[in-house]
């Protein structure tokens, strides 16, 4: 990965957290169990 980064231009980008009625969410979260699953649904539960 060093390699690769070395022979390319790179940037940092920052995303804000998006506010929800459960709190921050991360615009990369991201999901890997059903528990994650569960609380990405209140996520967008929230955001409608």
């Amino acid at each position: 990965m060093n390699a690769f980064l070395a022979r390319h231009r790179t940037v940092t980008v920052d995303f804000p957290l998006v506010s929800t009625a459960s709190g921050p969410l991360d615009p990369f979260y991201n999901i890997n169990t059903p528990e994650e699953l569960a609380e990405a649904r209140r996520f967008a539960e929230d955001m409608q």
